[in-house]
């Protein structure tokens, strides 16, 4: 179908504008960012940890090429749509409103139009392939490079072949010795692919105890991954590296004063669940920062070819066995799960969380249920890194703690696995339902206890993202 708008703004390309140059009063830049937006190179690329200023420095970049190649278009993308609008969108709005930059935003088309020179920038997911084909650009900057496929990057590279200063960027952190890896930083790589990597510590803006906090929440590996922006590799394909049934196994009792914490995976064969308290906090020399609570997980579920209704009495049945009855009082529980629980299921009209208010309103008097499902999952990665990280973090105790009897969880932890494309291997089908449910209550409850930095609003002078 001819699309008349991009006929539009293509011929509008073409017309002479006026030479604007880029200011960014607003903009003080971190020895890292001043480094990465000075290189030349066909391909830049950008690594670091969480808070070394990735994002911002992407978008100051895409701005120079839009001043740069006046008239004409560039298109930034992220892994996903909600990454875009969490993290790179801020950091380029907040880039044009706080240094004076005027923009017409095109919502519906996800792009907006730099008045001062004319320039289009898309914004686009690297989910969907064929969205990226067809666009006429003078730059490419990829965010969160390490979350995409490489087939995306190449389609991405080849729609750069318009203007006088052609510019191609990503920023991204390290993960292992992956295709950017190969790309930017193997003894291989072209010469046409330069890195510019974020010196660990070096955002001045970041609060004091940022880094402190999360070495409580992560393993030692994601901590050198995550925050020191390290290509680091792990001898094991093991999901859960850091798990040691002779640590991580032990008896762990139900606490009378405390909610019970029930996390669901929504299977229909086996349907699994992770029976949970929280647990004393553990006498952490970071704990003064902060308590750190353990996670004990008293009881697992498995029900094969089960609904949620009867995954849910189940889990009850279980429930009351822990507590000896519960005698009269009304038990809390908190949920949590999948967010595409909240998704309308064609057979019935309704979603799995529809079922679980259902379920408790039957329960009136028994127990009191509250739900504490995200409205988007994370990655697989952030996910099972939650799990190591209470497992053994790169400071303080272990945090995690699972009963004996839970002989499926611990034979979960002990043989999933990642396959060849990063994923959590699914070739036994058996495996990684009942881990899965544990990952969802580990990163709920524990995965953002750091500042998140890369999904906060940068302030002017203040790149935090």
């Amino acid at each position: 179908m001819f699309d008349l708008s991009a006929a539009i703004d293509r011929a509008v390309g073409r017309r002479s504008r006026p030479n604007a140059e880029l200011q960014l009063p607003a903009f003080t830049p971190l020895d890292a960012q001043r480094e990465f937006l000075e290189a030349d190179g066909f391909v830049k690329g950008f690594a670091g940890g969480i808070g070394s200023g990735k994002s911002l420095a992407l978008c100051v970049e895409a701005l120079k090429c839009a001043f740069d190649n006046p008239g004409h278009a560039l298109m930034v993308t992220g892994p996903t749509y909600s990454q875009l609008a969490d993290s790179t969108l801020p950091n380029m709005f907040d880039l044009l409103e706080q240094n004076g930059i005027r923009y017409r935003e095109h919502k519906s088309r996800n792009k907006l139009t730099i008045r001062a020179c004319g320039s289009v920038i898309f914004f686009r997911s690297m989910e969907n392939v064929d969205r990226l084909r067809g666009l006429n650009l003078c730059g490419f900057f990829g965010d969160e490079a390490s979350y995409c496929k490489k087939a995306s990057f190449e389609v991405a590279l080849g729609r750069v072949r318009v203007g006088a200063h052609r510019r191609r960027a990503v920023s991204f952190t390290p993960n292992g010795r992956d295709w950017l890896w190969k790309l930017f930083a193997s003894p291989e790589r072209s010469p046409d692919y330069t890195l510019i990597q974020a010196k660990p510590y070096g955002n001045s803006h970041l609060p004091a105890d940022y880094y402190d906090r999360l070495k409580t929440t992560y393993s030692a590996d994601f901590f050198r991954q995550e925050c020191l922006g390290e290509f680091i590799t792990v001898s094991s394909n093991a999901a859960y590296v850091c798990f040691d049934r002779n640590v991580h196994v032990r008896s762990v009792g139900y606490l009378s004063h405390r909610p019970i914490l029930l996390s669901l995976d929504f299977n229909y064969s086996p349907m699994t669940a992770v029976i949970c308290q929280e647990g004393v906090p553990t006498d952490s020399y970071l704990s003064i920062l902060r308590p750190l609570p353990t996670l004990n997980v008293l009881d697992e579920v498995w029900v094969e070819k089960s609904s949620t209704t009867a995954c849910l009495d189940q889990a009850w049945k279980q429930i009351l066995e822990l507590t000896s009855g519960n005698g009269l009082r009304e038990l809390e529980v908190r949920v949590y799960g999948d967010a595409s629980s909240n998704q309308h299921r064609s057979n019935t009209g309704s979603t799995d969380q529809d079922v679980i208010r259902a379920w408790a309103a039957s329960m009136r008097g028994r127990v009191r249920l509250e739900l504490d499902f995200p409205s988007k999952n994370p990655y697989q990665r952030q996910r099972v890194n939650s799990v190591n990280g209470m497992l053994k973090p790169m400071a303080g105790d272990p945090r995690l703690f699972i009963h004996p009897r839970c002989e499926r969880l611990v034979n979960d932890l002990e043989q999933v696995t990642w396959d060849k494309n990063g994923d959590l291997s699914k070739d036994d089908p058996m495996l990684s339902h009942i881990s899965d449910a544990l990952g969802y209550v580990a990163w709920r409850r524990y995965g953002h206890m750091g500042p998140a930095s890369d999904t906060r609003k940068a302030l002017p002078g203040m790149p935090y993202a």
